[in-house]
């Protein structure tokens, strides 16, 4: 047997011309199938891209007939630096309303407004809470009602209806409106894995609420009873026990449907579930009950969640971009057109250094816009507020909107100077 080495062998496929064919019809077998792999990969990669861009789409909600307005929407974006959204002097106003959504009481009532004046270049915010209690006299409601009568009307009256109340009160245009439900809120969150904010004050509210034990009766049972009155004999209703014992003034029957919520100063981790509860707490001790109070700790997970959404670590990755997509399209109402979203990005790019500000419109302190009237019969004997120069006087609120806007733009020392007394 003659062995050949590997110098031999390639020295008689160059001088055979039989190895020579051979060879040729090798190459080009080998040929067609590395073409064949590298289209695959292609088509493989593009319809992963395409299938991933159809995921976005999808889950923005945007129509068919919004994509014929993305060639447009790209030029704007590749050829403007600012964002080319509605603004005044700058500034773009949206109004953030968080509602209950299914499976709460008033599932549309709005738990939350919030103004947020953003510069569009800088992304300074100056954040602006509402307190749901407001007397709206063209609704002859409360201002958390407004946004749940316009949706009964048709598809986007709601926020509307909900910019333009706020508008009056605050006195500055409100130009672009963002409705989430805390389903949504409390997805997103966990979706960026959580946020961490700091708490200032310690403080525990010991009447949380526990979602769908609203009506539940803690072990109590109801029954009537005949007593008699001056005009007869009349029938009324009370609590009592397992056994039928009458229950002790001392006793809270509706213990059950609370939870107490206790926070500590310092860093504080927070799930989807526990960041609703710290920014929903309405009963706690050391003054943290205040609707103040509330849009402070707001704007602590408000700004948390910015940051973990357009950070890098999220925006690249597809896997946490996608179901963040989802949840709102799924969760959110706006009147934030699809080709606009890019333009918006600009705008919370810009403000990733940025400076937060919130003032409260409450009826606390010396310095308070809004108070309870002294007669609530003109409000249907509810609990209201109403400004402090009169009703549907928003002047005085106006004022301070203004000059906090203002001074959010000024140097701290100067800002400072302008807000201390002459």
């Amino acid at each position: 047997m003659r062995y050949v080495r590997v110098d031999d062998h390639s020295q008689a496929k160059t001088n055979n011309p039989a190895a020579k064919s051979n060879a040729a019809v090798t190459t080009q077998a080998v040929k067609p199938k590395l073409w064949l792999i590298v289209g695959a990969t292609l088509v493989f990669a593009i319809g992963l891209l395409g299938y991933y861009a159809w995921s976005l789409l999808s889950g923005l909600k945007v129509k068919a007939q919004d994509l014929m307005k993305a060639p447009n929407a790209i030029v704007t974006y590749v050829a403007n630096k600012d964002p080319q959204v509605k603004n005044e002097n700058g500034r773009v106003n949206i109004a953030l309303l968080g509602i209950g959504g299914k499976g709460h009481d008033g599932p549309y009532l709005t738990d939350t407004m919030i103004v947020a004046s953003v510069n569009i270049k800088n992304g300074n915010a100056v954040l602006l809470p509402l307190p749901r209690d407001i007397w709206v006299s063209d609704t002859r409601s409360k201002l958390n009602a407004v946004y749940a009568y316009g949706r009964e009307k048709g598809e986007g009256i709601g926020i509307t209806q909900a910019k333009d109340q706020m508008s009056k009160i605050v006195g500055i245009p409100i130009h672009y409106a963002v409705r989430v439900d805390f389903s949504g809120f409390q997805k997103a969150v966990d979706l960026v894995g959580g946020v961490t904010v700091n708490v200032d004050t310690a403080f525990s509210d010991p009447e949380y609420p526990i979602t769908g034990r609203e009506r539940d009766m803690c072990g109590y049972k109801e029954v009537e009873e005949k007593i008699a009155s001056e005009s007869g004999e009349i029938t009324v209703k009370k609590l009592v026990d397992a056994s039928g014992n009458a229950i002790p003034d001392s006793v809270n029957p509706y213990a059950c449907r609370y939870e107490t919520l206790t926070y500590k100063v310092g860093p504080l981790q927070l799930s989807g579930a526990d960041a609703l509860k710290f920014v929903r707490s309405r009963h706690g001790t050391n003054n943290e009950g205040s609707d103040f109070a509330r849009s402070r700790r707001q704007e602590k997970v408000i700004s948390a969640l910015k940051e973990k959404i357009f950070s890098v670590g999220t925006l690249a990755n597809p896997t946490k971009v996608g179901p963040l997509l989802s949840t709102f399209g799924e969760n959110i109402e706006t009147d934030i057109a699809p080709e606009e979203y890019g333009e918006f990005f600009k705008v919370f790019q810009n403000s990733n250094h940025a400076k937060i500000e919130s003032h409260s419109i409450s009826a606390e302190g010396a310095e308070a816009l809004l108070r309870v009237p002294a007669d609530s019969k003109p409000y249907n004997g509810a609990y209201v507020l109403v400004p402090t120069a009169g009703a549907n006087d928003w002047s005085g609120i106006k004022a301070s909107v203004l000059k906090w806007i203002d001074d959010s733009e000024k140097p701290p020392q100067e800002a400072t100077a302008s807000a201390s007394p002459k």
